[in-house]
């Protein structure tokens, strides 16, 4: 048989395809199995051809110009190594193509894992739909550690730091899922881990008397009684928006005066006493006996998803615009730290996990202290004369 030629670009351009044919295949003397497709309009692929398990396999490099002759071989030859030690790259191009893209595992990922598990599902839902648009047409397999850090810079420039550091989070969670469910093979790696996340500042912002105040009138004044009982319910609980949200009549002994919160975020139920005022509330919703749901509504979940439309009035109102949902289980607890309770007893109302959560209330705690020492240390001081009271003070001090 005689011996092809080393291919060439000159090799390629000179060679003509047949009359009667539709394309010109050559093959390279020096690399076995690499060639080019010469079809007539012109246009030329770079191939590399094998059989695997008796099977002949194909793949196409990529089009002259943007391949040289040299880099093509250089390809082909490392896909020749990659068959001679057992690898089936042509394996890997197939499940490239089966393997579904961003938007399609993100489906995936609220199905199996957010939607049973999580009850901040709908949070999950609404960041895949709002902050993923420079990924969502991307095979899995092709999103790269740099589109993340991109796309986490891109959310904390034009939606702050905060919603940022969740969207990293929740894609990190997603491609670990991605690694566990065999989507992606483990060699892969995570393309959202070392990417560092913004800093963020722990709030203790909650309502003042005067500010408390003006959120019962704005309150008073929704035109939604079942959103006005919703928020009187968040300040008087201190749950959390999603726990309230989805609550139901059945976790609720109306006789016993007990709400017991199957899922939370501690990952344990919750229990969690009724006083008057909310019984009181409860008794008005007009849900009782009608439906499983406190907040029932005709969506997807079956009960009241997102209350930012009336929330941003309320605050708005009541003049309260750095107040967020949050805030309002923040103002529950350090409401009991002002009147002396102790950290561990917020710590069990608030169904906190964490100690570390229910210091932000230390402060708060030692407020009553510090004004009776300040209190008795000026009637010791007065007691030194009409002069200056802190010159004798500090003579002592010396």
């Amino acid at each position: 048989m005689e011996r092809q030629p080393e291919l060439t670009r000159a090799l390629i351009e000179t060679s003509t395809v047949p009359p009667e044919k539709d394309r010109l295949f050559l093959r390279d003397g020096k690399v076995p199995g690499f060639g080019v497709v010469k079809h007539r309009s012109g246009r030329v692929t770079f191939i590399f051809e094998r059989r695997i398990d008796g099977k002949p396999v194909r793949k196409m490099i990529g089009p002259l110009g943007t391949w040289t002759v040299q880099a093509a071989r250089n390809e082909a030859m490392k896909l020749a190594r990659q068959v001679d030690t057992g690898i089936d790259p042509f394996e890997a191009r197939n499940r490239i193509k089966e393997e579904p893209s961003f938007s399609e595992f993100a489906q995936t990922y609220l199905e199996r894992h957010a939607r049973p598990h999580k009850q901040s599902a709908i949070q999950d839902e609404r960041m895949l739909r709002n902050y993923f648009p420079s990924v969502t047409g991307k095979k899995l397999s092709r999103i790269t550690r740099q589109d993340i850090a991109t796309l986490h810079l891109s959310i904390g420039e034009n939606h702050g730091h905060y919603i940022a550091n969740r969207c990293l989070a929740l894609v990190r969670k997603m491609f670990n899922l991605a690694l566990e469910w065999g989507t992606l093979p483990e060699s892969h790696g995570n393309p959202a881990t070392r990417i560092k996340a913004y800093r963020e500042e722990k709030r203790d912002r909650f309502m003042s008397p005067r500010e408390i105040e003006r959120f019962f009138e704005a309150v008073r004044e929704e035109a939604d009684p079942v959103w006005r009982a919703f928020f009187l319910l968040l300040v008087f609980t201190g749950v959390r928006k999603s726990e309230l949200l989805s609550a139901q009549w059945s976790d609720f002994d109306l006789e016993e005066q007990m709400w017991r919160i199957p899922t939370t975020k501690s990952g344990r139920p919750h229990v969690l006493p009724l006083t008057a005022p909310v019984l009181h509330i409860l008794s008005q919703l007009p849900s009782q006996g009608k439906s499983a749901w406190l907040f029932p509504s005709f969506g997807r979940t079956g009960h009241r998803e997102e209350p930012k439309r009336p929330w941003n009035q309320i605050r708005g109102k009541a003049g309260i615009k750095d107040v967020r949902i949050h805030d309002l289980r923040r103002t529950l607890g350090s409401w009991m730290a002002i009147q002396g309770f102790s950290l561990n007893l917020i710590g069990r109302v608030l169904n906190h996990s964490q100690g570390s959560t229910t210091a932000i209330y230390a402060r708060l705690l030692t407020d009553p202290q510090r004004e009776a020492l300040e209190v008795v240390q000026e009637k010791m001081i007065t007691t030194l004369g009409n002069e200056d009271p802190l010159r004798p003070v500090l003579k002592v001090m010396k």
